[in-house]
């Protein structure tokens, strides 16, 4: 949506369904129905510092996360996390943001299991493994069967869902 005003000469703002969607979720998060669950994903965790920091804030059901930003969050953990994406300069972000949601309270769900390859690239050679057995020179590509079982289970007893 973003990149169509780049092509728009005169003022550009969003229209009507933009802002039916804006106030349900606005009512989803300061009023939902419990538990909350937050679905977070993405390749940055420095992006995602005021969402996830939100949401620490108002997930009782957890907040889950994906994508390539937990690699941030295992090395931060102290994991090896072999070729797989980090942003570096988050470590002690990312190790903050696991305090406080263990301080909240709040479950914060990293995969469990990963699907790694050798390389970024379709016909690469790939298997599951546990995000404690991440092999070096391996990069981790998306999460495994065992975390998408444990990723549903949460999803299913949640009553609203953020993502």
């Amino acid at each position: 949506t973003e990149g169509v005003t780049k092509y728009l000469d005169g003022p550009k703002a969003g229209g009507f369904l933009m802002e039916k969607e804006l106030k349900y979720i606005k009512a989803a998060i300061d009023d939902p129905l419990r538990p909350l669950t937050a679905i977070l994903g993405g390749a940055k965790v420095s992006t995602k510092i005021p969402v996830i920091e939100s949401m620490l804030d108002k997930c009782d059901g957890g907040v889950l996360v994906g994508g390539a930003m937990i690699f941030t969050f295992y090395k931060a953990m102290g994991k090896n996390v072999g070729a797989s994406m980090v942003e570096e300069d988050m470590l002690d972000t990312a190790k903050g943001l696991l305090d406080k949601a263990k301080a909240k309270g709040v479950p914060f769900l990293l995969p469990t299991d990963v699907v790694v390859a050798a390389e970024f690239a379709a016909d690469a050679p790939n298997k599951t493994v546990s995000v404690d057995d991440i092999p070096d020179g391996w990069m981790g590509l998306d999460i495994g069967p065992d975390s998408i079982q444990a990723f549903t289970d949460v999803i299913n007893a949640s009553k609203t869902i953020v993502w």
